[in-house]
This record gives structure tokens, C-alpha cells and sequence, in this order.
């Protein structure tokens, strides 16, 4: 199993997602599974308490509106309930549509184990925006806060406070350059994830 996953690059950015359903979409394509069937839809078995926790959702009936909301928009084609012995609902598994994720030339590199660093929906998609926002060869974002906020559709003072949290935490570090707004060093990431 790879340590990665790959994501599309319009799925970050999309206006069609709230950070809960980006949250939950992007984890679920995080869970390793080699089950495809033949039209390329990708099976994903997990429960709903665990991407609630992975994910920073509080409870599961959250979870199960927003898999409901990504069905209807298309994310998730099917989802089957697998039933226990005493005839409760046990774990969920998952059909994505493979049309929603098309990986190509534009997609941005995950590691799996941003999931397990305790980070709120909108955090995650503010980190996952940075780190598609890298400079290949620099290992920089260049975005101001302005343009990080403006993205995702968020006040600055809301991108500055994920920001100054994501330092605090070591994902990332943050400078200033003359010629530029903001400049947010990546690297510190790499060997705090591994």
C-alpha cells in the first residue's frame, strides 16, 4: 500500500463542497481498498466513526448527512450497509465515482496520515490547498493569506487563524518576503508526518 493518495486538483478548489463533504470525500479516498469493479468505481469499507474521527466531525449522524449529500452530488454512487448477527447496522461501505476524482496532469499528492494529526474539516482543506499550492522545486507556497482565503471561500482572518494553527501543530512554517505577501515553508511538514 502506498503512503499516498492522489487528488484532483478541481475537487480542492471545488465550489460544489463544504468543508465537511471535501473532509469526508478526501478521507474516503484515502482508505486503501483494491476493490474496483469493472466501470473503475473504487469500495471503500469504513465506519462511520472512524471518519467521523479522522475527519474532526463530532458525531456519526453528521457523517451519515454528509455521505447522504455526496451521493446526491454525485461523489458517492452507492452506499450498502452491512448488517451483525443481532440484526444492527455495522460498517458502511462506500462506491465512488471515479468520474469525480479524475486524476490527470492536475492533481495534488496526499500522504495518508494527515487523517490521524487531529485537524478540523476546514483545516485540512486549508492545508491540503497549501500543499497543492507548492512550488515543485522551491517547496514554498507563495499564496497570501488573501488569496488562500479567497479560494476556499473563507474570511482572511479565518485563513490566518488556520494558519498560525498549523505552525503552532508543525505542519507548516511561515515567513514574509519583500517582493511578497506571505510565504508558507512545506518542508517542516515532511518530517513531522513521517
Amino acid at each position: 500500500m502506498k503512503s499516498y493518495f492522489l487528488l484532483s486538483n478541481s475537487v480542492i478548489t471545488s465550489n460544489e463542497l463544504t468543508h465537511n463533504e471535501f473532509a469526508v470525500y478526501t478521507y474516503l479516498l484515502s482508505v486503501y481498498s483494491n476493490i474496483r469493479s469493472k466501470a473503475g468505481h473504487e469500495y471503500k469499507r469504513v465506519r462511520q466513526q472512524t471518519i467521523a474521527s479522522h475527519c474532526g466531525i463530532k458525531s456519526t449522524q453528521t457523517v451519515s448527512k454528509i455521505t447522504d449529500s455526496l451521493m446526491r452530488k454525485g461523489y458517492i454512487t452507492h452506499i450498502l450497509a452491512a448488517y451483525r448477527k443481532d440484526n444492527r447496522k455495522g460498517t458502511y461501505t462506500y462506491v465512488l465515482n471515479p468520474e469525480k476524482n479524475k486524476v490527470s496532469a492536475n492533481y495534488t499528492r496526499i500522504e495518508r496520515t494527515v487523517f490521524g494529526k487531529s485537524l478540523t474539516a476546514i483545516e485540512l482543506r486549508l492545508y491540503i490547498l497549501i500543499i497543492k499550492s507548492l512550488d515543485s522545486k522551491l517547496g514554498y507556497c507563495f499564496k497570501s493569506f488573501n488569496d488562500l482565503a479567497d479560494e476556499l471561500r473563507i474570511k482572511r482572518d479565518t485563513a490566518m487563524k488556520i494558519i498560525s494553527n498549523l505552525v503552532k501543530h508543525f505542519f507548516c512554517t511561515t515567513g514574509f518576503f519583500a517582493d511578497t505577501d506571505h510565504l508558507i515553508d512545506h518542508r517542516r511538514k515532511q518530517s513531522a508526518l513521517l
